[in-house]
């Protein structure tokens, strides 16, 4: 799965923005380290909620896409429960696909609309 195959609009601060089917989907990429794991969560959370706010999105569906898992678990758990941001990773032992309990959202919310809108009629 590549999240950069989405047909996605060109804006001045946002990694990866989609509208599929009136849905926003604003991805912020993160490369992360065990050391840089949590300012880089700290800095993608306010990103997110920031562009959401200044684009005017009503209820987008917020993506971190981090270079790898995070090791501190709580990070995953703090994102999608308490910020409702999904949260996806490159799976580095599987030859760099996407993993992460956000790839479900992606799937259904977006890359699902953006096949079925583009499909040939």
């Amino acid at each position: 799965l590549d999240i950069f195959a989405i047909n996605h609009i060109e804006t001045k601060h946002i990694d990866l923005f989609a509208e599929i089917n009136q849905k926003s989907c604003v991805f912020e990429i993160k490369s992360i380290t065990d050391r840089n794991e949590r300012p880089q969560t700290r800095e993608a959370v306010g990103q997110l909620h920031e562009y959401a706010f200044l684009y005017g999105l009503e209820e987008p569906e917020l993506f971190v896409v981090y270079s790898s898992k995070p090791t501190a678990e709580w990070i995953i758990q703090y994102l999608e429960s308490r910020e409702r941001i999904n949260v996806i990773w490159v799976d580095n032992e599987a030859n760099d696909k996407l993993s992460g309990p956000g790839l479900k959202t992606l799937k259904q919310n977006c890359i699902k609309h953006y096949k079925e809108s583009t499909m040939k009629k």
